[in-house]
């Protein structure tokens, strides 16, 4: 048994744009990437690598094993509170380091209705709303944001004559909406966020070579819950779809011209079941996920990945006993997982 250390970010009235920019205050956590809307920014903990972290939104895994994510894409308006979660024995692969688990918003309150403009630095201007409202039956969020920016700041780079970036300009739409109802035996909540981006420049790194490329593409990503609680018990189970595609540009370059296409989409359910009283506390679940993925470059088809998909199923446990004797307590902790993969060929 590995113990946790868990910290809960509780986030209200944030005046920050994106995750990245609420963790970046966190000073046991490191952050890289350019602080700025549309820049790409990931995370590490404990001194590992960012694809060692596992990012999650509402308890479902965003980052396949292996791979980080961009905590810059999710909006800091849409966002409770995070929980960050070191060394843990329960979510499997991609988890070495911990994890990044990302609550997002019910509802702001039994009516909420907010409108707002943001104006900043190297033309940053963003527009969104967000509305709530709930009773005891029923709750819903929405926010809509439209943000850009030229991002055209000054940066020393001796290897090229230019240290202004001109083609960096940013442009990302938001949409998220949350309803639950409670009219049925059971909680039901539906959650579903999109993200439209067009993004000029990738990196001020050999900016000879990537002036003028472009990444430009959409993530869709929705959930259903399905939960209730009986006495000391608790069930919870999540039926999740997110699908993402892309298209990088860089044909523009005579040194480096390529463009292709990425395709990503993760679908599955997560159940658990938990049980909590003084002296003994458990929970116990089950896990499946598939992941396609397919990559087509119109400049080199030779390196073509077509069609290709990963299954993960999996089972996991943990249970704690504490008795108390005055004046010793005694604490017996067990936890575990297994994991059955079908991985990606080479």
């Amino acid at each position: 048994f590995i113990p946790t250390n868990k910290i809960v970010i509780e986030v209200t009235n944030p005046t920050e744009n994106s995750v990245a920019e609420i963790l970046s205050k966190v000073p046991s956590l490191q952050m890289k990437g350019v602080d700025m809307i549309g820049e790409k920014q990931t995370i590490s903990l404990l001194g590992h690598k960012a694809k060692h972290t596992l990012i999650m939104l509402d308890g479902v895994p965003l980052n396949s094993a292996g791979q980080d994510f961009d905590l810059s894409s999710i909006p800091a308006e849409i966002i409770a509170n995070i929980e960050i979660i070191k060394n843990n024995v329960q979510t499997g692969s991609g988890s070495m380091a911990g994890i990044i688990n990302i609550n997002t918003k019910k509802t702001d309150g039994q009516f909420n209705f907010h409108i707002g403009q943001i104006i900043g630095s190297f033309g940053l201007q963003k527009y969104f709303l967000n509305s709530s409202i709930a009773n005891a039956k029923f709750y819903s969020f929405l926010y809509l944001a439209q943000s850009s920016t030229e991002n055209d700041f000054n940066f020393l780079n001796q290897s090229s004559s230019n240290n202004n970036l001109k083609n960096n300009e940013k442009n990302i739409k938001d949409f998220n909406f949350t309803f639950g109802a409670n009219l049925l035996p059971f909680e039901i909540e539906y959650k579903c966020d999109l993200q439209k981006y067009d993004k000029q420049f990738l990196t001020p790194q050999n900016i000879d070579i990537y002036d003028g490329s472009s990444l430009a593409g959409f993530t869709n990503r929705q959930r259903i819950t399905f939960s209730k609680a009986l006495n000391n018990f608790f069930l919870n189970s999540n039926l999740f779809y997110f699908n993402e595609k892309s298209t990088y540009d860089n044909t523009a370059s005579d040194w480096f011209s390529e463009k292709s296409h990425h395709y990503l989409a993760a679908r599955g359910v997560n159940t658990k079941i938990a049980f909590n009283d003084e002296v003994f506390t458990s929970n116990f679940g089950i896990n499946y996920k598939r992941e396609d993925f397919e990559y087509l470059s119109e400049s080199n088809p030779n390196s073509n990945i077509e069609a290709l998909f990963e299954e993960n199923l999996a089972s996991f446990g943990d249970m704690k006993i504490r008795c108390d004797f005055f004046p010793l307590q005694t604490n017996f902790m067990l936890a575990g997982r297994v994991d059955k993969f079908s991985s990606f060929d080479d």
